[in-house]
This record gives structure tokens, C-alpha cells and sequence, in this order.
């Protein structure tokens, strides 16, 4: 049964990213009924091709995750898209660029690297204090989960 739907929610979600090309092929259309533009067309084609391999592999990765970890559509979206962010880190000439999405991110969601070295200073002063017990920084108020980016705050 869980085949079944998982093939409807690809299908769905395939139809949903294709609609994005749209108006790249009107465009691509227009450009090759000019021959001044003939380059602009090969170049408008090529992205279309490179779209059409990642709405595939995107659609295979959000409904994946709509199904089978129970995620929304836009749950299931941004969380492809971390993971496309990830694959494209890895690439020498784009990873530099990608890697500072996560202090821009950071700074959004309100928290700033200074917080985690706040709590980091805390869980020292409480360690020197009681040599034999091991303080997790932040207390128990979960903010130590936050800072290893498993907590309650994401």
C-alpha cells in the first residue's frame, strides 16, 4: 500500500515542481524563433535540462519525506533543499559560497555564536567549581540541546 502512495505523492509533487518551468520554456519558445538570440536559447535549454534532473531528484526527495517521515509539504521542501545545500558545500567551486548560509541563518533565527560561548564559559566555571561533576553548559533548561542543534528552539 505504502508503494501505491508513495508513487501519488512522487506524481503530485513532480507535477508541482514542473509547473516551475513554465515560463522557461515560453521563454526558450520565444528565443528560438530569433536567430539573434540563438546562443540565449542554447543557454535558457541547458537550464531547463538541468532543472528538469533536479525537480526529479527534488520530488524523489520531498515525497520520500512527506511519506515516510511524516512531514509537511514545506517541511518536507526545505528540508530537501538542506539537503541540496549539503551536496553542493561538497563541490569545490560552490562550497565556499553555500557555507555561509548557516551564519546568515543563525543571525535570523535571533541566536548569535556569542550565546554558545556564554553557555560554553558557564559549564567551565561550574566544572572548576565542582571538580568531580560534569555540568552540561546551560543548565537544565534546554538550551544545551540548542546549542548542538537538536533541541526544543528549532
Amino acid at each position: 500500500m505504502n508503494f501505491i502512495r508513495y508513487h501519488v505523492v512522487h506524481a503530485k509533487v513532480v507535477i508541482l515542481y514542473m509547473i516551475a518551468l513554465v515560463p522557461l520554456l515560453m521563454l526558450s519558445h520565444y528565443l528560438g524563433e530569433h536567430p539573434e538570440f540563438h546562443r540565449a536559447a542554447v543557454a535558457v535549454k541547458v537550464l531547463i535540462g538541468v532543472l528538469l534532473v533536479v525537480s526529479i531528484w527534488m520530488s524523489h526527495q520531498t515525497s520520500t519525506r512527506i511519506l515516510f517521515e511524516d512531514m509537511t509539504f514545506r517541511e518536507a521542501t526545505v528540508d530537501s533543499l538542506g539537503t541540496v545545500r549539503l551536496y553542493l558545500a561538497l563541490l569545490p567551486a560552490v562550497g565556499r559560497f553555500v557555507g555561509l548560509a548557516k551564519k546568515r541563518r543563525t543571525a535570523a533565527r535571533g541566536r548569535s555564536p556569542a550565546v554558545v560561548v556564554v553557555f560554553l564559559v558557564e559549564g567551565q566555571r561550574d566544572s572548576e567549581q565542582n571538580p568531580g561533576e560534569q555540568s552540561i553548559p546551560g543548565g537544565s533548561h534546554g538550551e544545551e540541546h540548542e546549542m548542538f542543534g537538536c533541541g526544543r528552539g528549532l
